[in-house]
């Protein structure tokens, strides 16, 4: 339950103390080792959504991100809404249905930016199904 919060404060793109940022990746490397730089650009294009800055989002565009969030609106896919509302479209390669049999769920992926809508709030990634990690179920 630990790295949930963590994850989703880092998420949300709050001031952490570097103890906290330095737990939160050791968080996400325990679940995808040596994903430092994709645990910090999955922040930075959060941050640059959030604040409206288009062509620093665009500029992580081909690059590793990992990010955390929780179960999207209905639609039988493994999208996740992000904290501040961002939508993360998943892309699962090869397809396969990677979300629990629950009712909600949150999770970590780690995936490859395919594109950005700072208007829409939309994050576009493309991710293998092992880098869809269901952590926490209801």
């Amino acid at each position: 339950m630990v790295i949930v919060l963590i994850a989703a404060g880092s998420v949300r793109g709050e001031t952490a103390t570097n103890a906290a940022s330095l737990e939160m990746t050791f968080s996400f490397t325990n679940i995808f080792p040596n994903s430092e730089v994709a645990v910090q650009n999955g922040s930075n294009i959060v941050k640059y959504i959030e604040s409206g800055k288009l062509d620093e989002a665009r500029k992580l565009i081909g690059k590793d991100v990992a990010l955390y969030g929780g179960v999207a609106p209905p639609g039988g896919n493994a999208d996740l809404v992000l904290a501040g509302g961002i939508l993360l479209k998943i892309e699962i390669y090869p397809s396969r249905d990677v979300r629990p049999h629950a009712v909600a769920w949150s999770a970590c992926v780690l995936g490859n930016v395919t594109g950005v809508d700072v208007q829409k709030k939309v994050i576009r990634i493309k991710a293998r199904p092992e880098n869809w990690q269901a952590i926490d179920t209801m």
